[in-house]
């Protein structure tokens, strides 16, 4: 009998050995398994790079929480699933909680005076029966003395055919992590990244483009670059940025950006070939005229053509117009076909996750193959686009009362915008560097014919000018429309190597539905297996757990006698 009570203590002994060992061991080799195709509930190296990197402990409040659509609680579990995850992995650098907005109207108040208005969603319980919901589909950051609202469904929502407004759940589901760790990336990151603003040509300002440069000084340090003088652009420019330019480049302005590249420098070029100055509701007609920038040598140098074209799209944003009626004047929304909505992608990191880009009097590109440099298209029209050439007068009331036929918009896609990387030629591979009154001493650095050996350039065109500044209302630059200046940022991450975002968006999560006619078709076999099964197994263990210590409780008794 004691030998029996020595053997309990020691397997007692060595049962709280192994778990201290086990939980020591998991304290210093942490790890959790994800046994989905694509890790749905895994957390990506770079956020959990992240989380080792910042000081202060980030906490989040979920207001996506309380009664809501069935429809929409699986996107709440999922949203619960990751951030229990991203907690764990951030080694309490991270902690959130639900709460529920509903019996609390000051915070729907606080979120609509902050530009985030309810997502309203009907449930319909009935034929005749239905219910209203006022969701919060956001998340509150707060981050050492920073405090920010993370849009949920940025980019996730869609029209119904019944005119109601829907969250795409897998897509949602899918920017999670992008949409929480970009917001706590942007406010932890160094600013080591410097933008160059090409200058000197009439290019636009901060004072054109308030709302993008207002984002680009909080993540980038910009410096003003002038070539007017011959110098070389500074190796400490990461991205140049080249907005709109309105003057022609002369030859030796061409030559330091040229050589820029061959050093392994990044350019972004907004800009198109045709100067259309139109300010609708100001004025009914305007004439336009041929853009030259003397660029058109350079960009075939590197396998670019900008045509000098307008691109017209019949998925377009809408206008209000005032019709020309003496008895009855009213306006009139119409569809303005020189305002072109994109709204599918390539799939590439730069555009992926976007909602819409809203182009104005954009022109299209065409492309040349030159042997070394890859292409690829991030922004494209639509099937039903084609284009206008050359000098245009573009007139509102003539085509608000002879509209262009829809059965001549079938020329797309077009292609409006482009990354090119890899081994590029210089322009002046065979030609002396040029020199003129304002730059007469040849340069400085050494020119280089091809960039060999060096870190790979790239390039991106937007064949755009307007692309990044507000909209003009009343001859005065507003909102930037649409994702458009987040298109820009995502260029100017890209192209500077900043690939921390780009990792996250290419996780892709998949929600595997059910086949519909498959369900419909065993229904009963299927609630059968999910609703009897469960609770035949549980009665089986219990009876078998019961046989097993009666048959073990006889055997003591037998052995006792």
């Amino acid at each position: 009998m004691k030998k029996r009570k020595l053997n309990n203590i020691l397997q007692w002994v060595l049962v709280i050995f192994i778990i201290i060992v086990v939980n020591f061991i998991s304290e210093k080799f942490f790890t959790r398994i994800d046994l989905t195709e694509e890790n749905r509930f895994s957390v990506s190296d770079v956020s959990v790079d992240l989380f080792r990197e910042i000081r202060e402990k980030a906490f989040i409040t979920v207001y996506f929480a309380g009664e809501m659509p069935t429809r929409y609680k699986k996107m709440q579990s999922d949203l619960e699933t990751y951030l229990k995850e991203l907690s764990i992995q951030s080694r309490g650098k991270l902690d959130y909680e639900f709460v529920d907005p509903s019996p609390k109207p000051e915070l729907y108040n606080k979120f609509g005076k902050a530009g985030f208005p309810y997502f309203p969603v009907t449930e319909r319980l009935s034929p005749t029966e239905k219910k209203d919901y006022k969701l919060l589909p956001y998340a509150e950051l707060n981050l050492g003395t920073y405090n920010g609202i993370i849009n949920l469904i940025k980019g996730c929502v869609y029209v119904t055919q019944q005119r109601t407004y829907e969250i795409d759940v897998q897509k949602a589901t899918q920017n999670f992590e992008y949409n929480i760790i970009t917001k706590i990336w942007s406010y932890t990151r160094e600013r080591s990244k410097v933008v160059g603003l090409l200058k000197g040509h009439g290019e636009y300002t901060r004072a054109n483009a308030p709302d993008l440069f207002e984002e680009l000084e909080r993540y980038y340090t910009i410096l003003d670059v002038d070539v007017s003088q011959g110098e070389a652009i500074s190796p400490s420019v990461d991205v140049l940025l080249v907005m709109q330019p309105n003057e022609p480049f002369r030859e030796r302005e061409k030559y330091e950006i040229d050589q820029y590249m061959m050093r392994g420098g990044k350019v972004l070029w907004l800009t198109d070939n045709e100067i259309i100055n139109f300010d609708i509701g100001a004025q009914q007609s305007t004439l336009t005229a041929l853009r030259s920038l003397n660029l058109d040598d350079l960009f075939l140098k590197y396998g670019v053509k900008i045509n000098y074209d307008i691109l017209q799209d019949m998925y377009c944003d809408p206008i209000e117009v005032q019709e020309e009626n003496p008895k009855f004047p009213q306006r009139k929304t119409v569809r303005w076909v020189f305002h072109p909505s994109l709204e599918a992608f390539p799939d590439h990191p730069a555009t992926r996750n976007l909602d819409q880009v809203s182009i104005r009097f954009g022109s299209t590109i065409d492309t040349t193959h030159i042997e070394g440099i890859r292409k690829e298209v991030v922004l494209q029209s639509s099937p039903a686009a084609r284009t206008i050439q050359g000098t245009q007068f573009i007139d509102i009331s003539q085509l608000v009362s002879r509209p262009i036929p829809p059965n001549l918009f079938n020329k797309g896609p077009y292609t409006l915008g482009l990354v090119l990387s890899g081994k590029f030629e210089s322009l002046f591979a065979r030609r002396n560097p040029p020199v003129d009154s304002l730059a007469p001493t040849p340069p400085t650095a050494a020119k280089l014919p091809v960039n060999v050996d060096l870190e790979v350039p790239k390039m991106a065109v937007i064949s755009d000018g307007e692309l990044a500044t507000g909209m003009l209302v009343k001859n005065q630059n507003q909102y930037v429309p649409y994702d458009n200046k987040a298109l820009v940022m995502n260029l100017l991450d890209y192209l500077s190597g900043d690939n921390v975002i780009s990792q996250i968006r290419s996780k892709e999560v998949v929600l595997r539905k059910l086949d519909g006619n498959k369900v419909i078709g065993n229904q009963a076999f299927i609630q059968f297996i999910n609703i009897v099964i469960p609770v035949v197994m549980i009665i089986a263990f219990g009876l078998i757990r019961a046989w097993l210590r009666r048959r073990k409780n006889l055997s003591f008794q037998n052995k006792s006698a």
